[in-house]
This record gives structure tokens, C-alpha cells and sequence, in this order.
């Protein structure tokens, strides 16, 4: 784990903040510091997976890559696609914060962000940087499967955190039976 010093070390916030989407109802400068911080996390967890591999002389042909934050309430069946994401909160593009499949598909998925958002600048005229039109530009040659991946997040203090679209409970066919989930 990164602390924010070590970040900012190896991040230029400044630079990626003249990316910040003046009509996305975000806060500047701190949802465009997260969202790099989401992107520089997801790189350095491929890297520790990189180094274990190495370790165990063992190399994965499918990955996961999930949030720690949450609870999930459906299963997910890593070998159910070669690049899956979810079906929901996409924004006009592609959910940002789940995707399992190939070793290769996640290596995109995972670490071309930060080299490749020069060229969706350059290629869509776009400055503003919205995460998951983005990552739709980044998987663009990738054939994506959506699958309905319910989670809910989990708050420090234990609270759990619905995922709303349009004021709709998301994942309400799964929430049966979990804990404090009505």
C-alpha cells in the first residue's frame, strides 16, 4: 500500500487535473486526485501480482480484478469470459471498478491507462475525462461481455452502501438473505 507521499511522488496530480470534466458535478480537485489514485492503485496491484508470479515461477492465465470495499452478492465465475465487466453504472461507456477474463484483456485493463489517455485526448478532441468513457476508448478493440456483478460497498464503520441507478436498487434480486440488506 501506497501512502499519499509515495504517491504523489510518482504521480503528477497537476498534470492529470487538467483533465478534470468541467460537467460531471464532480468536486476539484478530488474526484479527478481519486480517480487517478483508483487507476495508480489497479497498476501496482498487477504489479504485485507481476512479482508473486515471478516468485512462484507460476503465471496466471485469468485474473480478477475487484474492489476490497465490498460485499458481493452474486457469484462470479472467473472462467465465464474472457473480458467481463458489469452491466451497470457505465455512464455512456464502461463500469470502471470490476473486470475479470484473460490474462491479456486485463493487462489492458489494468495498466495502459495512464499511457493511453494522451491518445484519447488527441484521437476524440475530449479533455474532460470521464473514467468510464474513457475505459470505454481503452477496451475499444476488446470484445466486452456485461454481466449483472452486484456488490455492495462496505463503509469503514461497517455500513453498507446500496448501488443505486435512477433511484432503482441494482442488485435487489440478490439481496435476500444478506445481513442488514433489505
Amino acid at each position: 500500500m501506497d501512502t499519499d507521499t509515495e504517491f504523489l511522488r510518482t504521480r503528477n496530480v497537476s498534470y492529470y487535473r487538467n483533465f478534470f470534466p468541467d460537467d460531471a458535478g464532480w468536486d476539484y480537485p478530488t474526484s479527478i486526485d481519486n480517480m487517478v489514485k483508483q487507476w495508480h492503485s489497479i497498476e501496482r496491484a498487477w504489479g504485485a501480482m507481476q512479482a508473486a508470479e515471478i516468485t512462484s515461477n507460476m503465471m496466471y492465465s485469468r485474473v480478477g480484478l475487484f474492489r476490497l470495499d465490498v460485499f458481493y452478492t452474486n457469484e462470479v465465475d472467473l472462467l465465464d469470459g474472457d473480458a467481463v465487466v458489469p452491466d451497470w453504472h457505465s455512464f455512456g461507456g464502461i463500469n470502471d471498478r470490476i473486470f475479470y477474463g484473460s490474462r491479456f484483456n486485463a493487462n489492458i485493463w489494468a495498466t495502459h491507462r495512464f499511457r493511453k489517455l494522451p491518445d484519447y485526448v488527441t484521437e476524440t478532441g475530449i479533455k474532460g475525462i470521464k473514467s468510464e468513457k474513457f475505459m470505454k476508448f481503452l477496451m475499444r478493440d476488446v470484445p466486452l461481455t456485461r454481466k449483472r456483478i452486484c456488490f455492495r460497498r462496505v463503509r469503514a464503520n461497517g455500513d453498507i452502501r446500496f448501488e443505486r441507478e435512477d433511484g432503482v436498487d441494482l442488485c435487489a434480486p440478490w439481496n435476500k438473505g444478506i445481513p442488514g440488506v433489505p
